[in-house]
C-alpha cells in the first residue's frame, strides 16, 4: 500500500511540475496578449490619422480645383486642361487613399474584437487551471498524510 501511494505521490508531483509549466506559459501568452492588444490599437490610430490626413488632401485639391477655375480666365484652354485632369488625378488617388484606409481600419477593429475575444478565453483557461492546480496541491497534501499515517 505504501509503494502504491508513493507511486501516486510521484505522478502527482509531476503533475504539480507540469503545472507550473503551463503557467510559464500562460505568462508568456499574457504578455504576447498585451502586446497584440498594443499594436492593434497603435494600428486604429495610424489608419485614423492616414484617413483623416486623406480626407484633408481631397479637401484641398477641391479647394485648389476651385482656385484654378477662377484663375482660368488668363489660361489657356490646353493648360486649363492638363491641371484639371491633374486636379482630378489627386483627388482620384486622395479617394482611393481614403478608401483603402477605412478598409484598414475596419479590419483593425475587427483584429481588436478578436484580441479581446482571446483574452476572455485565456482568463477562462488560467481560472480552470489554477482549480486544476488547487486540486493537485489538496490531493498531495492528502496523500502524504495519509502517507504518514501508515
Amino acid at each position: 500500500m505504501r509503494n502504491k501511494l508513493n507511486e501516486k505521490l510521484l505522478v502527482l508531483a509531476n503533475a504539480q511540475e507540469r503545472m507550473t509549466y503551463v503557467s510559464d506559459i500562460m505568462e508568456q501568452w499574457d504578455n504576447s496578449q498585451f502586446n497584440a492588444e498594443k499594436i492593434a490599437y497603435e494600428s486604429i490610430n495610424l489608419a485614423d490619422s492616414v484617413l483623416n490626413m486623406s480626407k484633408e488632401g481631397y479637401r484641398l485639391s477641391l479647394l485648389l480645383e476651385e482656385c484654378c477655375k477662377e484663375m482660368s480666365m488668363g489660361t489657356s484652354a490646353d493648360k486649363y486642361l492638363r491641371m484639371t485632369a491633374f486636379l482630378e488625378e489627386i483627388k482620384s488617388l486622395f479617394q482611393n487613399i481614403s478608401e483603402a484606409t477605412t478598409v484598414e481600419n475596419e479590419i483593425c477593429h475587427q483584429m481588436e474584437e478578436e484580441i479581446a475575444n482571446q483574452r476572455e478565453l485565456q482568463e477562462n483557461i488560467k481560472s480552470t487551471l489554477s482549480q486544476i492546480g488547487e486540486s493537485l496541491d489538496v490531493s498531495v497534501a492528502s496523500t502524504e498524510l495519509i502517507l504518514s499515517e501508515l
